[in-house]
């Protein structure tokens, strides 16, 4: 409780790894860092993701299966390493986003 409290009223840079974006968001959830992120960037924390970080800051996540509610801190659908061949999912989140735009890097 005492981390989460200094997060929200502290910190000045937060930093989402990658790794599974739906497991990345799950466990953020089950402790409330989702809703700490949130307060600390409406207090003018910055914010980067990287890799399933950078997705989960976006209003949609998406990683196999059917697309999630995110963060929402950006207003954009934000992809990372699908290649320009396989963007279905991509697509399929921005389209049960509304409101959002699309982005991301291909390749990696």
């Amino acid at each position: 409780a005492d981390d989460m409290a200094r997060l929200e009223d502290e910190a000045a840079l937060i930093v989402l790894a990658g790794s599974d974006v739906r497991r990345g968001w799950q466990a953020m959830c089950s402790c409330g860092l989702d809703s700490a992120v949130r307060r600390a960037v409406a207090r003018g924390a910055v914010l980067l993701g990287v890799s399933a970080g950078a997705v989960l800051m976006g209003s949609v996540g998406h990683e196999g299966g059917e697309p999630f509610a995110a963060l929402g801190v950006a207003p954009f659908l934000l992809g990372a390493h699908a290649g320009d061949e396989d963007w279905r999912m991509a697509r399929r989140a921005l389209a049960s986003a509304q409101g959002s735009r699309g982005s991301g890097g291909g390749g990696g």
